[in-house]
């Protein structure tokens, strides 16, 4: 039985970032069937909010007459009321929402995470050490009790970082399409997750991919430009807008 985990995790990559996705949706689907969570804390409520609006298919809602008596905590009301944290969580969320529940929103994003991960695990470890990896984060309990069965957030930024440096493992080995754009990808699920943590994750990866551009000789930089560089600016600039 291990040979055949070993030979699974070795020569069908794809098919192991599904896998590991769908069975970490199961696990939180699992966990939440004993106890559907409640919000308990006050970011959880304000991304709630959030997903609440994205559902209704409004991007945020109009300030109420009487707004002074209904300030509360992580929420605005001026200029408009709505959540004050940045949307991919609440969009996440939503699409819960529209499914039947918030948390089911939570356990997707925990499925993706998850995935990234072994796809970020394979770009830098051999496959047998990738499956080891992937079965350490799905299994881990802050991944699935506190991130699957909350509502403010950890898995997108975590799904995000993961895309990121996976990519980066795959332009170490020379210019790619496909990691370029999965890197623009995981550097936009940073800046509208956790703006801040992700600049100071984006940075290194950035900087290597500048250096390694701007120091190749002709045609090799315009190679890394054609097959890297404009993919993500035109990625990045679509994420922007």
């Amino acid at each position: 039985m291990a040979t055949v985990f070993w030979k699974f995790a070795a020569r069908r990559r794809g098919r192991l970032v599904v896998c590991s996705g769908l069975i970490a949706i199961v696990l939180a689907a699992t966990i939440s069937a004993f106890r559907v969570p409640v919000p308990r804390i006050h970011d959880e409520f304000s991304v709630l909010l959030a997903a609440d609006t994205f559902a209704s298919g409004r991007l945020t809602n109009p300030t109420h007459p009487l707004w002074k008596h209904f300030e509360t905590f992580h929420v605005i009301h001026q200029p408009s009321y709505a959540s004050k944290y940045p949307p991919l969580q609440g969009v996440v969320l939503a699409m819960g929402t529209v499914a039947g529940h918030p948390i089911i929103g939570a356990w997707l994003a925990t499925g993706l995470a998850v995935a990234a991960c072994c796809w970020m695990f394979q770009g830098w470890l051999p496959g047998r050490w990738a499956l080891v990896g992937v079965c350490l984060v799905a299994l881990h309990h802050g991944v699935q009790f506190y991130w699957g069965q909350s509502y403010w957030g950890g898995a997108v930024p975590m799904m995000g970082g993961a895309l990121l440096y996976g990519a980066w493992a795959r332009l170490r080995r020379g210019p790619r399409l496909s990691a370029a754009i999965w890197m623009a990808v995981g550097v936009g699920v940073l800046a509208n997750s956790r703006p801040f943590e992700g600049m100071v994750a984006s940075v290194p990866v950035l900087a290597w991919l500048a250096h390694r551009w701007l120091g190749a000789r002709d045609p090799g930089r315009w190679v890394w430009f054609r097959q890297v560089v404009a993919p993500a600016a035109v990625v990045l600039a679509i994420i922007a807008g």
